[in-house]
This record gives structure tokens, sequence and C-alpha cells, in this order.
């Protein structure tokens, strides 16, 4: 038998298993990561007249309308704040939460051309929303610490704590994206239901009113939801009311680690397929 008549090599590309995640690869395509996000940067501001100022509009204007409808109308309390900033000293947080699950839920759609020519980890596309969205987060902060000097407030060292808490809820939105958008890809009509959902999670969360005004039998139930703990922490860490709820905070620990684990294992588990059925 010659060179020739030998049978040609075959090389036989396999997914990984279902339960693991390659590392090395998710920190050699960081360059990629890097640039999917200063992408999306660019493309949200570009040609728009007031660009960045979009980033502080949507929860200044919902700011508004909750001081006029549930402040001023309803007469809800506020836990000794003034009403605006009872109300954006939440929305800032709410916003960029409910934002990265609007644009996560559908990312890897829109990125199907993308996802069936070329190879990389997948992990990121759902992941680059809530890094984006983490601009629009410190401009809206720069808006609300503005208003706290306004209204007689004062830079604390406390505010400090708040980083730590807005990791939390960085990390819960991951991990809902990683669901979602998996599931997303294979049932569209998943991404329908999140504007439905995120509406019913606001009014769930103490956005438009105290966690205060739950009544006692009820407040055991209400801190399982992971946003109270997050709002309630990041109200008290810019304004200094209240007390901070280490159990409720505890809570939303846990569950945003169960949800970021599980999202990432189911995420990997279809992986292998979303090309096909993207």
């Amino acid at each position: 038998m010659t060179a020739q008549d030998a049978p040609a090599a075959i090389t036989q590309i396999l997914p990984g298993r279902w339960s693991s995640i390659d590392w090395r690869d998710l920190w050699r395509f960081r360059e990629l990561f890097r640039q999917l996000v200063w992408r999306d940067v660019k493309i949200r501001y570009k040609q728009t007249i007031i660009g960045f100022a979009w980033a502080v509009f949507q929860p200044l204007l919902t700011m508004a309308i909750f001081t006029l409808f549930f402040g001023r109308l309803a007469q809800l309390p506020s836990d000794g704040l003034p009403h605006h900033i009872f109300y954006l000293s939440g929305l800032v947080l709410w916003t960029y939460f409910s934002n990265a699950l609007s644009q996560g839920a559908n990312v890897l759609v829109q990125q199907q051309n993308m996802i069936k020519k070329i190879y990389f980890p997948r992990l990121y596309l759902p992941a680059t929303p809530v890094f984006t969205g983490l601009l629009d987060l410190a401009l809206a902060v720069v808006v609300l610490l503005v208003l706290l000097l306004g209204a007689g407030f004062v830079i604390h060292t406390r505010m400090l704590v708040a980083l730590p808490i807005v990791l939390l809820a960085s990390i819960l939105a991951l991990g809902i994206n990683f669901w979602l958008s998996a599931l997303n890809a294979r049932w569209r009509d998943v991404r329908l239901t999140i504007p439905f959902l995120l509406q019913v999670w606001m009014f769930a969360s103490p956005l438009a009113y105290p966690a205060s005004m739950v009544p006692d039998r009820w407040a055991h139930y209400y801190s399982l939801n992971p946003m109270v703990g997050i709002v309630e922490g990041f109200r008290w860490c810019m304004t200094g009311q209240g007390a901070l709820d280490v159990v409720s905070l505890a809570i939303a620990t846990v569950s945003a680690s169960v949800v970021f684990i599980t999202g990432m294992i189911y995420f990997q588990s279809v992986d292998s397929t979303i090309a096909d059925v993207v």
C-alpha cells in the first residue's frame, strides 16, 4: 500500500459535556467580549440627538410619573424620604436590571448570523447587555447623587456598599439571561412574555411603595423576591434611611447564585444545538 492509498485522517469535533464550561475559551476570547460590549454601546446612541442623556431619561420620567400618581395623588408613604428621592433611588437600579433582561432574552435570535458562521463562547452574548447597561447605570447614579445633594443629603462612605449590591443585581440578571436567551432560541414566544413579567415584577418590588407597607403575615413571602433585598439595600446605601435588611439580602444572594449557576449549566447543555434551532 502506497502513501497515496492510505486513508485520510478524519478529525471529529464533538460538543463538550453538558455540564462543562470551557473557562480557557472564555479567557481566550475576552477581547471579543470587550468588542461586543463596546459595539453595543456605540450602536445604542448612534445617530441620537441627546446621546447618553437617554440613560437617565427613562428613570427620571418614571420617577416623575410615580411622584405624581403614587406620591401626590395616592399619597403612599416613602419611609421619610422626599418622594422623588425615594422613587429614583430604586428606579435607577431597576431600570438597569429590566433593560438587561429585555435585551438579553432575544440576543441569540438577533445574532443568529454570527452564531452560524463562527465559533466563540456563546455565553458572551446574553452577558453583553448586562455589562453594557453598567454605563447607563453609572450615569443614572450621578444624577441621583446630584438630586441627593440638592435635597440636603451628604456623600457618605456607606454608598460604597452599593457596589456589591449592584454586582448582586448583575449576577441575577446574568443568570436569568442565560435561561431566557436559551429558551427563546427554541420558543420565540418567550420574549413576548418578558414585558408583562417585568411589569408584574416591578409592582411586586418596593419601587412605588416601601417594603414596610407589606403586612407582617406576608412579609416572609414577599422577601423571597430577590429584588426586594436588592432595591431596599441600594436605597439604604444611597440615602441612609431605614435599615439594611440582612435577611432579604441573604435571600437575594442565594437566589442570584442559584439562578446564575443553573442558568450557565442549562445554557451549556443546549449550546451545541443553538445554531440549529435559532
